[in-house]
C-alpha cells in the first residue's frame, strides 16, 4: 500500500496529497542499497574468481565497491547480460558509477547483471580471501545470494 503525504502552501492554507518514496523498499526485489557480507563470500584459491547475480532494473546508474580490509588483495567487475565487462577491471575495488542503459537494449526487460571478484595476480599470501561490497541503484536491484565460482578470468 503506497504512502501519502500532505503539502500545505501558507497563503490561502490549501493542501494537497502526494505519493510518498520511501527510503528503502520493503520488497526484496527493488533494494537500493546492497551489502554482500556472509560466510560465503570469499575467493577460494589464486585461480578461482566469485560470481554474483543482480537482478537490475534499469535504465538507472549503478555503482559496487569492495568494502572488506581484504579489498587491496582482490579486484572486482560487472558483466552485463550481453556478456561484456562494463565497470571494474584488473586492480578495480570500486566500479565507479555508470550507466546500465535502456531496456531496449536487453529486449524490453530487467535483466541478471554479474559481479565478479578474483584476487589480483601479485597477491601471493593465504587463501581463502573472506570479503564483503556494496551496490548502490537507484531503481532498485535484487541479488541471488548464493555466489558462483568459476575460473579467474580477469
Amino acid at each position: 500500500m503506497p504512502d501519502f503525504c500532505t503539502v500545505q502552501e501558507s497563503t490561502f492554507f490549501g493542501a494537497d496529497f502526494r505519493m510518498a518514496q520511501p527510503v528503502e523498499t520493503m520488497d526484496g526485489s527493488r533494494q537500493r542499497y546492497l551489502t554482500v557480507n556472509t560466510l560465503h563470500s570469499y575467493v577460494p584459491d589464486a585461480f578461482t574468481m566469485t560470481r554474483y547475480d543482480l537482478g537490475l532494473r534499469h535504465p538507472d546508474f549503478l555503482q559496487c565497491a569492495l568494502t572488506s580490509p581484504s579489498a587491496a588483495a582482490l579486484e572486482m567487475r560487472v558483466i552485463d547480460p550481453n556478456g561484456v565487462a562494463v565497470a571494474g577491471g584488473n586492480g578495480s575495488t570500486d566500479t565507479g558509477k555508470f550507466y546500465t542503459g535502456n531496456r531496449g537494449l536487453y529486449g524490453g526487460f530487467s535483466n541478471y547483471w554479474h559481479v565478479e571478484i578474483s584476487p589480483r595476480e601479485s597477491y601471493l599470501r593465504a587463501f581463502p580471501v573472506f570479503f564483503s561490497f556494496d551496490c548502490a541503484m537507484g531503481n532498485g536491484m535484487s541479488i541471488n545470494t548464493i555466489p558462483l565460482e568459476g575460473p579467474d578470468q580477469f
